[in-house]
């Protein structure tokens, strides 16, 4: 697997697990707004999590979860000689720095993302 297809399939994977995270959010506030969720039993819970959908998008994060870890292991570990595998490799680590874990880092690696597209393009 090239450097490029690892990027993008990692990326391509990442940009689906947060769709499904945001759908597990959306249906999880909808069960919890509902009158007298909290007083349900363990068991009326998961059922109502299971007929809303909420359970199949929790195994589905389960499994983007894990493939994401086994991509992270294919991560190239020789030297790049390639501008846009550098380029591709921040564009990772930029989406693994969230910003509310450190603002810094994470906008270090976003100014060195954009700054290198920009001189890519221009070249």
């Amino acid at each position: 697997m090239s450097i490029q297809s690892w990027h993008q399939n990692w990326l391509a994977l990442d940009d689906q697990h947060n769709r499904y995270l945001e759908a597990w959010c959306e249906l999880n506030g909808r069960l919890e707004r509902q009158p007298g969720w909290f007083a349900l039993s363990d068991a009326e819970k998961d059922a109502a999590q299971h007929a809303s959908g909420l359970s199949e998008v929790e195994a589905l994060l389960r499994i983007l979860h894990r493939r994401l870890g086994r991509s992270l292991r294919k991560i190239p570990i020789s030297p790049s000689r390639d501008f846009d595998a550098v380029l591709a490799n921040l564009r990772v680590a930029e989406r693994l720095s969230p910003p509310e874990e450190n603002a810094v880092v994470h906008g270090i690696l976003r100014r060195a993302v954009r700054d290198l597209d920009v001189i890519r393009r221009a070249s």
